[in-house]
């Protein structure tokens, strides 16, 4: 029997009732509440036994209406598709599930709403919206609320599933905020969803139409019918990679570019772009609790107001779903936190689920690469609590926690690359602990079908989509294993030919017409380590590029360089070539400590970026040669559970620990590598940093070895009733929400199987 932990109550979610709700009593493997990030003093909200934040508001007296009301404490607007705007108004607490004057659209219950105020919005359960909350077309959102102790909350009432908003077409968020306003909110149990974006929806907007193409002109000529296709949509096919509709007749299309190649009547996807994320925090946020939502094919955005970024930031991200985030023609993310958080801050990711990010393999446009992840969280913030948390089937990364802190308990599934740290601007030193990492995989960057066969001893593949980016990158044909190696070396607008010849593979017939076949970039990488001691320079001269010949630079305002940074200490980039020799000297440093002059001018052009702005910075390392006392320690242990990588969909080879070039001051040992082609790949270069990374002992250290088989994410679904796959433990923890907590699909009770399976007497 299914052993769920059921949390629906009267009123819907957790939130405040006077009375308070019943205790719910929950299992000993249930997980522990969050306790890794101080709680606000005398807040009206705290962490129950069952792990969920409750909600109980504020008293007060007068009386709640509207945006004027004279009530001293918290008022509620409810919202229902049943509901009547023009008789709708606030009313008191408690919480009730059939309140009088609820209002009917989003826009007029946020008109309710008294800025700078504890008040709830909360949204009927089973009803649904098209567009965002502020209503169709305007997904900015207005309010703000009075305190970390007093946040404003947007959640729900009643039963049933969570409130629905979906985007119907209307590129636009869910929740969206801009300059100041989104101070002091929390925001639970509301499920978004980018419902055009969805192949599977009959709402998707996208078709695949045929016509004529040519290298010399933007226009798609010769075409049957141009039904669905808008300017503004993005086309994706043979030789089009991410052009735009400029315009469109009954029987051609202007792009707003030419085609790389030529062909007559080659299929070509039009899809519409969606620009946004479904949630977004670009004001000055400095408390935010996001609990219990769910977000389909768009992810989140957290990144405060560039000019002014906040000290202190409260975040809370926990028990989210975050499904099948991606955009055409562009990375994307399942969550982005922004680099311009001030010191002093604290960040808690905790128990979110967080799947297939950043790509769409039924798309041409969408294919996986190196730059989009499940979370990317970026270098300018405190030291982030990162834990418990299920990250899977990435395009690249499963959590990119660059500026390091505490990783702890969480699961990785399928990932290209499962954790990667590059700690820089703040020096955070980082803790890696009791994660697992298994089922590692390659980057998909398209899977394409076999519009004819190639034999064995052959080496031009047809397929339909090709694309440039293909060449150097690998294929494979899922429908015969072994039947492709090697990397494509050109492409014609039909065609893919191979570095090596098509062998007979398993089925012993090479390809066939129908095959699917992936165009993948190998990784497998359990936990990357980038340099540490990394500055990160800025461009705040007016320019985008450092030229060639440059040797001082600039540093982000407000992340001066510390006072251990002084003239005479060895200085290199991560490209071995950025200086004469690999690396320089430290000449000078301003007396503001933002600008640096190097003894050696550089040799290679770098671009610039901005820690205000959210941009890629480069990097510069910093040492002492000898002295590492200055280096944040990386402490990769003890218990982390490396295993099961070899069962890649193209088997390609794994490394379970990466060290990037420059990498000091390392510690990873006790813990246990099994079944990794590689358990260590030290890049460390001998710029003067080599010898300060310990890798060693280790309890388990095995690869290629059956010696426990029991050790993988498939035994344990088959252990708790599944049919034993990975993907069906993921499609279950796709259902998670408070009303039906099943503890047996949490990255703990995974974690916990799989560490006793491998010998590690570590359960959490």
């Amino acid at each position: 029997m299914k052993s769920t932990i059921k949390l629906a109550l009267a009123s819907g979610v957790l939130l405040a009732l006077a009375p308070l709700a019943p205790s719910v009593a929950v299992p000993p493997s249930a997980p522990a509440a969050a306790a890794s990030v101080a709680a606000v003093p005398n807040a009206t909200w705290s962490v129950n036994a069952a792990g969920w934040t409750v909600f109980n508001g504020s008293p007060g007296t007068g009386t709640c209406g509207n945006s004027s009301s004279n009530y001293t404490g918290t008022c509620v607007v409810y919202v229902a598709n049943a509901g009547n705007d023009a008789t709708c108004a606030a009313q008191p607490l408690p919480v009730t599930a059939t309140p009088t004057h609820p209002c009917a659209t989003a826009t007029k219950a946020q008109s309710l709403l008294r800025n700078n105020s504890a008040d709830w919005l909360l949204f009927k359960k089973g009803d649904k919206w098209s567009g965002g909350m502020s209503g169709p077309g305007n997904g900015t959102w207005s309010k703000n609320g009075k305190s970390a102790a007093e946040p404003m909350l947007i959640s729900s009432y009643g039963t049933g599933a969570r409130p629905l908003f979906t985007t119907a077409g209307v590129d636009t968020g869910c929740y969206n905020t801009i300059k100041t306003n989104g101070q002091f909110m929390a925001v639970v149990g509301i499920e978004c969803y980018v419902d055009f974006a969805d192949p599977s929806s009959p709402t998707y907007l996208g078709v695949t139409a045929s016509g004529d193409i040519s290298a010399e002109s933007r226009t798609i000529t010769g075409m049957t019918s141009t039904k669905g296709i808008l300017p503004g949509y993005a086309a994706f096919g043979s030789g089009i990679s991410g052009l735009w509709v400029v315009s469109v007749t009954a029987n051609s299309v202007t792009l707003s570019g030419n085609p790389t190649l030529t062909s007559a009547q080659r299929p070509i996807q039009f899809n519409k772009a969606s620009s946004q994320a479904l949630f977004s925090s670009g004001g000055l946020t400095n408390f935010l609790t996001v609990e219990d939502c769910k977000f389909s094919f768009g992810g989140m955005i957290i990144g405060n107001n560039p000019a002014a970024p906040v000290s202190g930031l409260n975040l809370r991200i926990r028990r989210d779903l975050i499904l099948d985030a991606y955009t055409l023609g562009r990375p994307s993310n399942g969550f982005f936190l922004g680099d311009n958080q001030l010191p002093g801050g604290q960040i808690l990711i905790e128990e979110n689920i967080v799947d297939h990010s950043g790509y769409n393999t039924s798309l041409w446009g969408a294919g996986g690469t190196i730059y989009s992840h499940n979370f990317y969280l970026h270098q300018n913030n405190p030291p982030i609590t990162f834990v418990r948390n299920i990250t899977s089937n990435a395009s690249a990364t499963g959590a990119q926690v660059r500026n390091g802190g505490t990783i702890s308990d969480n699961l990785s599934i399928g990932n290209p690359i499962a954790f990667s740290s590059n700690p820089g601007v703040q020096f955070n030193p980082t803790t890696y602990s009791y994660n697992v990492i298994t089922e590692a995989s390659d980057i998909i960057a398209g899977i394409r079908t076999a519009t004819g066969a190639t034999a064995p001893g052959a080496k031009v593949l047809q397929m339909d989509g090709v694309f440039n980016g293909f060449i150097n990158n690998n294929v494979a044909d899922l429908d015969n294993p072994g039947a492709i190696t090697g990397l494509v070396t050109s492409v014609t607008a039909t065609t893919a030919t191979m570095k090596l010849d098509v062998a007979a593979g398993q089925r012993g017939n090479g390809v066939v017409r129908g095959d699917r076949l992936a165009i993948y970039v190998p990784r497998a990488v359990g936990i990357v380590i980038g340099p540490t001691g990394a500055f990160f320079y800025d461009v705040n001269t007016g320019g985008a590029i450092y030229p060639s010949g440059n040797n001082v630079f600039h540093f982000p305002s407000g992340y001066p360089l510390p006072s251990w940074v002084v003239p005479g200490m060895n200085i290199a980039m991560p490209s071995a070539t950025a200086f004469p020799g690999g690396k320089t000297i430290v000449a000078s440093v301003s007396g503001d400590r933002t600008q640096l002059t190097t003894s050696a001018a550089s040799v290679l052009a770098f671009a610039g970026g901005s820690a205000e702005t959210g941009e890629e910075q480069g990097m510069f390392v910093i040492w002492k040669t000898g002295d590492y006392s200055h280096v944040p320690q990386q402490t990769i242990g003890p218990n982390n559970i490396f295993t099961n990588s070899m069962t890649s969909a193209f088997a390609g080879a794994s490394a379970a620990l990466s060290l990037a070039t420059f990498t000091q001051n390392v510690s990873a040992t006790q813990n246990y590598y099994y079944n990794w082609s590689s358990v260590v790949a030290n890049n460390v270069s001998d710029l003067g940093v080599s010898g300060t990374n310990t890798t060693v002992p280790n309890p388990v250290n095995l690869a290629a070895s059956t010696r426990y088989p029991n050790a993988t994410i498939e035994a344990y679904d088959a252990s708790i009733g599944g049919p034993g796959t990975a993907a069906h433990f993921l499609a279950q923890a796709r259902l998670q929400s408070k009303d039906s907590w099943d503890v047996r699909y949490t990255a703990t009770a995974a974690n916990n199987y799989i560490r006793k399976a491998l010998g590690c007497n570590c359960a959490q």
